[in-house]
């Protein structure tokens, strides 16, 4: 009986239908040396590449979604009035488990 009921438990914990996606977005400078500003900026090719890549280095497995960020991107959750330097370009990436 016992061994019945663990092999459930096992199947249930491995079913991926089961599994939750989680998403997450990172705050990524151009200069960063993944060929953001590049790739990015231009909309070439490469950019799923090299945002996909970000992902799995953060231990992410895919981008779902790469922009310019803003300056309001940034310092959004400030309380307090911040200068942005707009010739410094940032990204946003989000990625999905």
């Amino acid at each position: 009986m016992r061994f019945v009921l663990f092999a459930v438990l096992l199947a249930v914990s491995l079913s991926p239908s089961l599994t939750y996606a989680t998403e997450t977005t990172f705050v990524v400078p151009a200069d960063d040396g993944y060929g953001m500003d590049d790739c990015l900026a231009e909309g070439k090719a490469c950019a799923k590449l090299v945002a996909d890549s970000w992902c799995q280095v953060k231990g992410m497995s895919v981008a779902i979604r790469f922009e310019r960020a803003s300056a309001e991107d940034i310092t959004a959750s400030l309380t307090s009035k911040v200068a942005v330097n707009p010739s410094q370009n940032a990204y946003l990436i989000t990625c999905r488990n």
